[in-house]
C-alpha cells in the first residue's frame, strides 16, 4: 500500500473528526453527553476507511493454472491479480479456504482435493451426503476474497498414472500435436495390439482402436467429452461435456499395460 494512498485515508480521518464539532469536555458529565456522538463519528470513520481500503484493492483475475490437468493430489498455482493474504478457491461447487498468495498477490497454490463439499441452499434440500468423490473429469477454478469474486478456468482431473505407465506401451509422438475438434491425429509408439487399444483423450475413452503395425494408430479429437462411470460410484447424471480449447493428455491403454502421457492442445 503506497505512502500517497495512506496519507488520503489519514487526510480523510481527520477532516472527518474536524467536521464532526465534537467537543471534548472538561467535566464528567459532559463528556458522558459526547461519548455517543463520538461513537458514531468514528464508526463513519471506520466506514469510510473500510470503503477506501476495497477501492484500491482490485477484483481477483485468473489468467492461467499450472498445471491444466493431473490426478488427485496435484498442486495446481493459479496465476493472476487481485490475490489478497487470504483467498477461498472455489473449485466446482467446493471451497478449499485460508488460500494465501504470494509474489505480491499474483499467484497461489492450491492442492487437487478427494472430496469437496456440495452447496446447501435455503431454497434446495440439503444432501444426504454433503461430500463428493472428485473423479476425472473437468472442473471450474476460481477465487473469491473480500475484493470479489475472479473468472473461472477449467482443471481436467483424470486417473493417477500407474507406476509401470510407459515401460511397456509408450508413445513417442502425436502428429499433430495441435489442432481443431474433428481432425485426425497419428500416435506413434511401440507394443500397441491389433485391435484393442484405447486411446484416454483427458477423460474421454475412445475404445477398440485398431493398430496393423503394432506401432501407429489413429484417433479423432471429439466435439463431446464422456464422462466416466467409475465401479462403485454413481453415474454422473450429465455424461456430455463440450471439448474446449486447452492442454489435454493423451494416453493408450491396452492388454498390456498403460502408456506415457503426452499432450494435445485443441485451438
Amino acid at each position: 500500500m503506497s505512502k500517497h494512498f495512506l496519507h488520503s485515508v489519514l487526510t480523510v480521518l481527520v477532516l472527518t473528526l474536524a467536521a464532526s464539532n465534537v467537543i471534548l469536555a472538561t467535566s464528567m458529565g459532559e463528556l458522558q453527553a459526547n461519548v455517543p456522538a463520538l461513537a458514531a463519528q468514528l464508526d463513519n470513520v471506520s466506514m469510510q476507511l473500510h470503503a477506501a481500503i476495497l477501492a484500491k484493492q482490485t477484483t481477483p483475475t485468473i489468467t492461467s493454472l499450472s498445471p491444466t490437468f493431473g490426478p488427485i493430489g496435484t498442486l495446481v498455482t493459479i496465476t493472476g491479480t487481485g490475490f489478497l493474504p487470504n483467498n477461498t478457491v472455489k473449485f466446482d461447487f467446493g471451497s478449499i479456504f485460508n488460500v494465501p498468495s504470494k509474489k505480491n498477490g499474483k499467484t497461489l497454490t492450491f492442492m487437487i482435493p478427494a472430496k469437496i463439499n456440495d452447496d446447501c441452499s435455503t431454497s434446495t434440500p440439503c444432501p444426504t451426503d454433503t461430500w463428493q468423490n472428485v473423479v476425472p473429469r473437468a472442473y471450474s477454478v476460481a477465487v473469491q476474497n473480500a475484493a470479489g469474486a475472479s473468472n473461472a478456468k477449467p482443471f481436467l482431473v483424470i486417473d493417477a498414472s500407474p507406476e509401470n505407465a510407459g515401460k511397456i506401451v509408450r508413445i513417442n509422438s502425436l502428429a499433430p500435436s495441435k489442432g481443431k475438434v474433428g481432425i485426425t491425429v497419428k500416435i506413434t509408439g511401440k507394443s500397441f495390439t491389433k485391435d484393442s487399444n484405447t486411446v484416454v483423450f483427458g477423460y474421454h475413452r475412445i475404445e477398440n482402436i485398431p493398430s496393423k503395425d503394432l506401432k501407429t494408430l489413429q484417433f479423432t479429437v471429439p466435439s463431446q467429452l464422456v464422462y466416466p462411470c467409475l465401479p462403485n460410484q454413481p453415474c454422473p447424471t450429465s455424461t456430455l461435456n463440450p471439448t474446449v480449447p486447452g492442454n489435454y493428455p493423451v494416453r493408450v491403454f491396452n492388454t498390456k499395460g498403460v502408456s506415457n502421457t503426452l499432450v494435445f492442445t485443441v485451438k
